[in-house]
């Protein structure tokens, strides 16, 4: 009972299918909207939220029931993603792979006791106890993120001549969780721009942010009919999930769903590994959309900043 209230801060309602009652359930976080409007029309009493929310679109002009201006602002700045296989529920929203295990709530209570008073460390009385040793270079400390699957390695392609074409990704966030933005472009295999595109996600996390941008790329890339694609994201986390089955009661099971199902499309796509370092023009266009508020923006023209230096680079200079 007394670890009650610490677990409890740990879940979060996550939407899957959407069934969730539209008006009678707190979906959104910020309450049930009943409880925000003056009545709820008799029509729209067994409404759902995936009966308002329509591939990626709110129709708010399906309702009978006058939703104030504010509300329907804030839900269309909302990103949701919604996939039939998913049921809404309330996942562990403690760690980033977004999985409960009892390990992600005792992990720093496993560290405080290898801690020491001293210099050293009690547990290896090898090394000084300094907060980067205890937190990622003890053998102990290594041995518990392995059993939590990170590791360092690193998968990394180049994609060069040909016919495929190559999607950079990458986030922007202002606080983890911070308002966020998204931003990737499409080039040909020679390095020349193909397409751009960039979105705001509003407050949010850092994964989710990496996933969105992810799966806005791929869809830019299935509609530009792009049938050869080397997806690079710097964020191994995603890539991780992304190669991995996914666990239904996963916090972004949906996002990871709807990801996977693009990929099983008739194309041919590799989720690669990238470093900070090379995804500078994925990284300009996520901070622009960070500090927007659009949610999803496709542009066929490089911004001016960004021309001249992907020309430089097409051309080997």
């Amino acid at each position: 009972m007394k670890a009650l209230s610490t677990v409890k801060e740990g879940f979060q309602f996550r939407l899957g299918n959407g069934n969730s009652s539209f008006w009678f359930s707190n979906w959104s976080g910020s309450g049930m909207l009943a409880n925000q409007v003056l009545f709820v029309d008799i029509h729209d009493l067994e409404m759902r939220v995936r009966d308002v929310y329509v591939d990626g679109n709110w129709h708010f002009n399906s309702l009978y029931t006058n939703l104030p201006l504010e509300i329907k602002e804030k839900l269309s700045s909302t990103t949701i993603s919604l996939n039939p296989s998913v049921n809404d529920c309330y996942t562990w929203n403690g760690n980033l792979n977004g999985t409960y295990i009892s390990l992600s709530l005792s992990t720093l209570s496993v560290l405080s006791l290898s801690l020491g008073y001293g210099t050293y460390r009690r547990r290896c009385n090898i090394q000084a106890e300094t907060t980067l040793h205890c937190l990622r270079d003890c053998d102990f400390v290594q041995a518990i993120w392995k059993s939590l699957d990170f590791d360092s390695d690193v998968c990394e392609m180049e994609c060069s001549g040909g016919t495929g074409m190559i999607l950079n990704v990458d986030v922007s966030s202002i606080g983890n969780p911070g308002v966020s933005g998204f931003g990737g472009l499409i080039r040909n295999a020679d390095g020349a721009w193909v397409h751009g595109f960039f979105g705001n996600l509003g407050v949010t996390n850092i994964l989710h942010a990496e996933l969105m941008a992810i799966y806005k790329g791929l869809l830019l890339a299935w509609d530009l009919n792009v049938k050869d694609l080397w997806c690079y994201s710097d964020s191994k986390m995603a890539i991780k999930l992304i190669t991995k089955p996914v666990d239904e009661l996963h916090h972004y099971a949906a996002i990871l769903n709807n990801i996977k199902e693009l990929l099983n499309r008739d194309w041919r796509v590799l989720i690669l590994h990238t470093f900070r370092e090379g995804n500078a023009y994925a990284d300009y266009l996520a901070k622009h959309g960070a500090n927007n508020t659009y949610v999803f923006v496709s542009i066929a023209i490089p911004p001016v900043l960004l021309n001249f230096s992907l020309l430089a680079d097409a051309s080997g200079t």
